[in-house]
């Protein structure tokens, strides 16, 4: 009977971590289609384009550590509700900026944004599922999902607004 109760949370769990797993990879990846347009707009090269990415992609890696920390002492929820609302506010942020520097603020704020899912949203969903493998392994394919649908939404993003 208790597995019964347990499901929707299960199921809601994985629902959750599967599109904050597709969000994590598809926001990191955004930016590597997005550059293909900002180089004729900004009339800057994509080298120099590119490298404001870097540091995004450093904190998507560093940000890690204090985020699996933070979950493991506060709120492995609270850290989830974070990364939504951060990733999302960061994501309309990079939509307003207009310069190089802001653009690679923004871009920042993703990656450090984005690093929480891992460290917490794995944990958190073994924590809430019953079949800890297959919760796993669909939970993998939407992070796949999103790494591929990644330059597919961005480019129709820009294909539609510029």
């Amino acid at each position: 009977m208790s597995d019964r109760i347990g499901a929707p949370k299960a199921t809601v769990a994985l629902s959750f971590a599967s599109v904050a797993h597709t969000y994590s990879h598809m926001f990191v990846l955004f930016f590597a289609t997005v550059v293909l347009v900002l180089e004729r707009v900004w009339q800057m090269p994509y080298a120099e384009l590119f490298a404001l990415s870097i540091p995004g992609a450093v904190m998507y890696g560093l940000a890690a550590l204090p985020a699996g920390w933070l979950a493991d002492r506060w709120s492995a929820a609270g850290m989830i509700a974070v990364f939504f609302i951060g990733t999302g506010l960061s994501s309309i942020l990079i939509g307003l900026v207009t310069g190089p520097w802001q653009l690679a603020a923004g871009l920042t704020a993703i990656g450090t944004c984005s690093a929480i899912y891992h460290p917490v949203g794995v944990p958190w969903l073994i924590k809430h599922s019953h079949s800890h493998g297959r919760a796993l392994g669909i939970n993998g394919v939407f992070g796949s999902a999103g790494t591929a649908v990644a330059a597919l939404v961005a480019g129709g993003l820009a294909d539609l607004w510029g």
